[in-house]
């Protein structure tokens, strides 16, 4: 693949980060066409180093910080109206490193090259971030876990985030019949459940019906990845720290569900 078409394929993510950023895809796609306009230009423009598109997400950066000087944007709220509402309190670094990583799958090392930061700063950004922007009202979630202990972890850890759980499901066709009656707004789900049924196939029986954000934790993380038909929020590796499942849930309830794309943590 040469670099103009590996540049190609980013531009539908690019699009959604500066969406995101700014919160009107008409302003989005200026800034988008004015970064795709330099590089036609001066092929030469993009950065060196790093993967092609930490180079593209970095010349952005560059054009975003030329048009307005450092000043902040103020979001412009659009149809999402409640994630950009939310994101519209934060500073604009802060909130340039919480899509960058959230919803774009940087590393903060790679957020920190696209910002011009320290991979430090970066994860400051992120608990700034997470503490003002996740979300307020409470989630009604549904867990998918046939081991006890980590099912009761699981459930004292969203329910200290404010959050209510719905129900405990330990087999697939326990979660499918939950998610129907509790109407969740918000799923965590390993993989191998007790009756020797997925816990993939149950998020996916459960999406044929229903758009709903996904948290998986799992000792398996590579099978949540192989899973490319789900349209899954988070990844979480057991054995997990309480911090990785506050993040990853507050995360996958600002954000929603994904069109695609896997954040693995």
């Amino acid at each position: 693949m040469t670099a103009m078409s590996a540049i190609g394929a980013q531009i539908p993510f690019l699009r959604r980060y500066a969406y995101a950023l700014t919160g009107n895809q008409k302003t989005a796609d200026s800034y988008v066409a004015a970064c795709l306009e330099t590089l036609l230009i001066d092929p030469a423009a993009l950065p060196e180093g790093g993967s092609v598109r930490v180079r593209l997400y970095k010349l952005f950066q560059a054009i975003w910080l030329s048009v307005h000087d450092g000043m902040t944007l103020p979001v412009e709220l659009d149809e999402n109206e409640g994630v950009h509402r939310n994101l519209a309190q934060l500073s604009e670094f802060d909130r340039q490193a919480l899509l960058l990583t959230a919803l774009e799958g940087f590393y903060a090392g790679e957020a920190g090259e696209i910002l011009g930061a320290t991979q430090d700063e970066v994860e400051r950004a992120l608990e700034r971030a997470m503490q003002t922007a996740a979300p307020s009202l409470p989630g009604d979630v549904l867990i998918i876990e046939d081991e006890p202990l980590i099912a009761m972890d699981l459930s004292e850890i969203v329910e200290g985030l404010g959050h209510h759980v719905v129900n405990v499901a330990t087999t697939r066709a326990e979660a499918v019949a939950a998610a129907r009656v509790c109407k969740p707004s918000l799923i965590i789900a390993d993989v191998s459940l007790s009756d020797r049924s997925s816990g993939i196939e149950a998020v996916a029986d459960i999406l044929r019906e229903e758009s709903i954000p996904i948290v998986f934790v799992t000792a398996f993380p590579e099978k949540v990845r192989a899973a490319r038909h789900l349209a899954v929020s988070e990844v979480v590796s057991k054995p997990f720290f309480p911090g990785s499942i506050q993040s990853a849930v507050s995360r996958a309830l600002m954000f929603g569900p994904p069109a695609t794309s896997v954040h693995a943590h």
